[in-house]
């Protein structure tokens, strides 16, 4: 949670990034980590990157972002397409979804850190590539979490 956090509250969305046609550090941990600037490329690829520094087994994945619904996160991103990358992360033998660019709100949310398959798929679409992930089950870390936040909003 503290890299989720981190990320979440230290990189800035880069709007003109997610417009270009061109490669650029926005896309790459390096442009997160350093630039404090990415798109959900870099977001996912900085989460993956500390995930894999810590010994925990950690993927990016893509696939796109479902609109029904999305509207206010969509305008915040600016986003011009559907195209979305993410992470598939393994702790305690469980699995679990991370979208750390879909919790870069202020405050950080928690919203989409340590999900399951039915949460995530409300608003996301996995690439055919990525069909042999294991599933994504438990909900009880993003359940804590949750908790947490709303006793800190209640204090």
């Amino acid at each position: 949670m503290f890299i989720h956090d981190y990320l979440a509250g230290n990189v800035e969305y880069d709007v003109a990034g997610s417009k270009s046609d061109d490669y650029d550090l926005c896309f790459t941990a390096y442009g997160a980590l350093k630039d404090h600037s990415a798109v959900c490329n870099g977001y996912a690829c900085a989460y993956a990157y500390l995930m894999h520094l810590m010994d925990i087994d950690c993927k990016v994945v893509t696939g796109e972002a479902k609109t029904e619904g999305l509207e206010t996160l969509l305008v915040k991103l600016s986003l011009i397409d559907n195209r979305h990358a993410w992470n598939c992360i393994e702790l305690d033998g469980e699995h679990y979804w991370v979208d750390v660019t879909w919790d870069d709100f202020d405050p950080v949310s928690h919203t989409y850190c340590f999900i399951d398959d039915k949460t995530l798929f409300e608003s996301h679409k996995l690439n055919d590539a990525y069909k042999d992930l294991p599933s994504c089950k438990s909900t009880k870390l993003n359940d804590s979490l949750l908790l947490a936040d709303q006793n800190g909003a209640a204090n």
